[in-house]
């Protein structure tokens, strides 16, 4: 109780304006508050969404990319096997085949230049060397089979070249499993930023909320029970009653309209007791004429009045 009543001690020494002010400048500290979650909360999920593009999706599309280069690779590596010209077989290799080799290495160093968790780069490492197992072995086997050796070149394709790009195929598989569960994971955390500042941002609107009702509160109960003290000392002085004073404590424009009524109040007091000495003087005066008239009546021819029993009266 003690420290509501101090609270409005305090606010009793503040003008109007300035109690005013005081709304005004929380409203506006409540604003910046809950735009400043929302703008932080914007960059934060911006941030998430950036990394989610530059990092995944790009990991994953030069993962498919080289899946892809790997792919036409063993294609070609099949035409190159049946044809029959040996001619024709070194042109489908050197126009055709092995420049796959060299898309797939630059899709590999491009995934290579953008950051990677522990995990993928293991599994990247892996693959690296997988694949450039492949590619030697791949040109092994072209060499045997240029120069006329099927059955070595079948065997060295059948037993290691076959696994080797088995495994190249599935580092590449991993990687895009793994791009798209990070892919998964990032839009889960953007999701959950996303929501977190929502709630956040409806418990600090409902905190600024009720900051701004109990001060207007308390603005308004202050303003409302010193009007209501003047109302009071209106109506007790227009009832007659001039004795009475509001006395209003504090420095707000309100304390000084108190102060005005009251020394009007006093002013009229004054006056009344002027006026009520004023009217028993006439009283007095009246009733002493009223007596020399009687005696003058009865034959006292003598009868008088003594001014100096009353002064100022005449």
């Amino acid at each position: 109780m003690n420290s509501l009543e101090d609270i409005m001690i305090h606010l009793d020494d503040l003008t109007i304006s300035k109690k005013l002010l005081i709304l005004i400048l929380v409203g506006i500290a409540a604003i910046i508050v809950v735009g400043g979650i929302g703008i932080v909360g914007t960059e934060q999920i911006n941030s998430q969404l950036g990394e989610l593009y530059q990092n995944k999706y790009a990991h994953s599309v030069l993962a498919l990319e080289a899946y892809s280069d790997m792919m036409n690779f063993a294609v070609v590596g099949y035409q190159f096997t049946l044809e029959p010209d040996p001619v024709k077989k070194k042109d489908i290799q050197d126009s055709k085949q092995y420049p796959y080799i060299t898309l797939f290495n630059e899709k590999l160093a491009k995934y290579e230049s953008i950051p990677m968790n522990p995990e993928e780069e293991k599994i990247f490492t892996a693959l690296k060397k997988a694949s450039a197992d492949y590619f030697e072995v791949a040109q092994e086997t072209n060499i045997l089979n240029l120069a006329g050796k099927t059955e070595e070149s079948t065997k060295l394709r059948t037993e290691v070249l076959v696994p080797k790009r088995q495994e190249t195929y599935d580092g590449l598989a991993k990687l895009i499993d793994i791009n798209r569960e990070s892919a998964h994971q990032y839009y889960l955390n953007a999701q959950a930023s996303y929501l977190s500042i929502i709630l956040v941002t409806i418990l600090l609107t409902i905190v600024c909320a009720i900051i701004l009702l109990v001060i207007s509160w308390f603005i308004i109960r202050n303003l409302t029970r010193r009007i209501n003290l003047l109302i009071a000392g209106i109506g007790e002085v227009g009832a007659g009653n001039l004795s009475y004073r509001i006395a209003l404590a504090g420095k707000d424009e309100i304390t000084h309209i108190g102060s005005s009524f009251d020394s009007m109040a006093v002013s009229l007091e004054n006056q009344s007791h002027m006026i009520n000495q004023n009217i028993e003087k006439s009283k007095r005066a009246n009733a002493a004429i009223m007596k020399m008239a009687d005696e003058v009546k009865a034959g006292n021819i003598e009868a008088g009045i003594n001014t100096a029993d009353h002064e100022g009266e005449f």
